[in-house]
């Protein structure tokens, strides 16, 4: 689902006294390109999934940018392409406010350019630690920013999006999915809180990890008895096929002892009977 473009970046102080800078918005606005240059994918919180079942898997991909000037004042939009699961998250009023990822020194071109999307449901926090260095950087460090705002995901074609509280999913389902979901959700809840609560998130991020973890063994142990089942047949078949052959060829080599009768020679002529 395509979004309308919404405000993702206001260049200028932050709330821990750093600065967006104006030149890095007019560079990514210059060179954002997803399809040539990089496309800057949408993640909660900022973490990366490392699998297709993770619950920190992408969650849409950034379309396109442009700049714009209010009161005086230079503010990034973004559009994007959003999963299911952000505009859900976005109704139920979680993970509402977006957080750019920026590369102030992007493939060594000496031009900042946006390399992801983070949405969070704690601006305060996220501002004042302002500047993140992302793992594993060699190139001066991605430095992640987050608007002070709501960001309502509005679809294209849909009417504006009104002020009335959605309704919350209720959670009910059945199996890992609904599990997953519920961690999830506990997990979202939490992340207002305070940070006398960090213990008990971290706790609810290890039981999702151990679901996932469960339901990978379980999969491959399914996957192990077949392939043994599979092993133990293929054996006992090419067991049969080589006592066939060893019969097969014990009777081709074996003397026919069937005891027919020989043919009758008659008697010599000598021995009839005179007249």
């Amino acid at each position: 689902m395509k979004t309308a473009k919404f405000r993702v970046a206001t260049a200028g102080p932050t709330v821990d006294g750093r600065v967006i800078k104006p030149e890095w918005l007019h560079d990514i606005a210059e060179t954002y390109n997803r399809d040539l240059m990089y496309g800057a994918r949408v993640w909660m919180e900022h973490e990366r999934g490392s699998t297709d079942t993770s619950a920190f898997n992408a969650l849409g991909d950034v379309q396109s940018v442009e700049l714009q000037t209010n009161n005086g004042r230079l503010e990034l939009f973004a559009t994007v392409e959003a999963l299911p699961a952000l505009v859900d998250m976005n109704k139920r009023g979680q993970k509402i406010y977006p957080s750019i990822e920026v590369r102030p020194n992007f493939a060594q071109t000496g031009k900042a350019y946006l390399t992801g999307l983070g949405v969070t449901d704690s601006p305060s926090s996220v501002g004042t630690q302002a500047l993140k260095f992302s793992r594993n950087d060699k190139e001066g460090g991605a430095l992640f920013f987050t608007a002070n705002e709501e960001a309502k995901l509005q679809i294209e074609g849909e009417d504006e999006p009104s002020d009335d509280k959605p309704a919350v999913d209720d959670g009910k389902g059945d199996g890992l999915s609904a599990k997953f979901k519920s961690l999830l959700a506990k997990f979202s809840d939490n992340s207002k809180k305070s940070d006398a609560k960090h213990n008990a998130m971290s706790g609810q991020v290890l039981e999702v990890m151990t679901a996932a973890q469960e339901a990978i063994e379980h999969g491959a142990k399914v996957q192990a008895d077949l392939d043994e089942k599979f092993s133990k047949q293929g054996t006992e078949l090419a067991d049969l096929k080589k006592d066939f052959a060893t019969l097969k060829t014990k009777l081709e080599g074996t003397e026919n002892h069937s005891g027919q009768r020989p043919p009758a020679t008659g008697k010599d002529a000598s021995e009839l009977a005179d007249c």
